[in-house]
């Protein structure tokens, strides 16, 4: 990655999470570490989702479902092929992962 290290994080407040307001965000987030102009079109890129457990998204333990949309959106515009995946902490069978896909939206 141009620019940015193992090392680099970026904090960037965002007010709600309203569509356009998670896409500023992110968007400020990523561009303080040196932005996305490393992704060449057709890379497939894995995002590990973060579904710790059946909570909704207001509870903060799980990626918001908005943020997560906004990043794949910025990655499908640069050409990659995105993947959104994640083992949740718990039972592995159908019906207790449909249980938190379904709650953490």
């Amino acid at each position: 990655m141009a620019g940015a290290s193992m090392y680099d994080v970026s904090v960037v407040k965002c007010d709600d999470y309203k569509a356009e307001s998670a896409r500023a965000a992110l968007t400020e987030a990523i561009d303080a570490v040196g932005g996305l102009d490393w992704i060449e079109k057709g890379m497939k890129i894995v995002i590990k989702a973060n579904l710790v457990s059946f909570m909704a998204p207001d509870k903060a333990a799980t990626t918001h479902p908005v943020l997560l949309i906004a990043l794949v959106e910025l990655l499908l515009e640069r050409g990659a092929e995105v993947i959104v995946g994640d083992s949740p902490g718990g039972l592995w069978t159908a019906v207790f992962v449909n249980r938190v896909y379904k709650a953490t939206g």
